[in-house]
């Protein structure tokens, strides 16, 4: 596990498997730390969608960064 972040209610993540932002709504951890292996952080969803996700695994969920550009569509060509 790499190091814990401590996420606070109100606070804008980007949520990696839908390359899209999401707010705290809850947090389990304790001060310092001690539980981040049964802790998890609560996030919802710009459609109100509560999202839990354990902190033992948050690098792999929910990243600080802002999403990531989409990418261009293709063309269609003339007809």
């Amino acid at each position: 596990m790499a190091t814990v972040l401590n996420y606070h209610v109100g606070d804008e993540l980007t949520y990696k498997p839908g390359n899209s932002r999401v707010k705290v709504i809850h947090s389990t951890l304790k001060p310092g730390g001690v539980n981040a292996d049964e802790a998890t952080v609560w996030v919802e969803t710009k459609l109100g969608t509560p999202i839990a996700i354990p902190y033992a695994k948050q690098d792999r969920y929910l990243t600080t960064e802002p999403p990531l550009p989409k990418p261009k569509k293709w063309p269609l060509p003339k007809q």
